[in-house]
């Protein structure tokens, strides 16, 4: 179960890097409930999948890259890299045109093959320096 729960994780991951999002949102179960970290309130599967349209419309060459992962029972840990080109409105700040690489981090717990729980986060402080709205130290 723990390699297949790890496949269902890349496949989502790389169904979002795609611009797929009919896959992403195949991906969900019905129930998912998504957690990030600059948001105060957890989001549903129609939430998310409209903060995930958002981010391709601003950052359209997103890209997660999984380096690691690991699986106990139904929860798949990924670790990578987050990418891409800032082309549009994103966190509020105009697009720049300029490029990011920051680490993300992201806990997956899977059902019946589908995403039915996810905590996720980035370097959140350092897609902001790449992007300009944080001066460099």
């Amino acid at each position: 179960m723990s390699e297949a729960n790890k496949a269902t994780a890349r496949r989502f991951f790389d169904a979002f890097s795609k611009g797929d999002l009919d896959e992403v949102a195949a991906l969900m179960a019905d129930e998912h409930v998504f957690h990030f970290i600059l948001r105060p309130e957890p989001m549903n599967k129609e939430t998310h999948l409209k903060a995930q349209a958002s981010l391709r419309a601003a950052v359209p060459d997103v890209k997660f890259e999984i380096e690691a992962q690991y699986s106990v029972e139904d929860v798949v840990i990924s670790r990578g890299r987050f990418a891409g080109t800032h082309q549009g409105t994103f966190m509020g700040l105009p697009a720049t045109g300029k490029r990011f690489d920051v680490p993300f981090m992201d806990i997956m717990r899977l059902r019946d093959a589908k995403n039915l729980e996810e905590w996720d986060c980035f370097d959140t402080f350092g897609l902001m320096r790449a992007l300009g709205a944080v001066p460099e130290a």
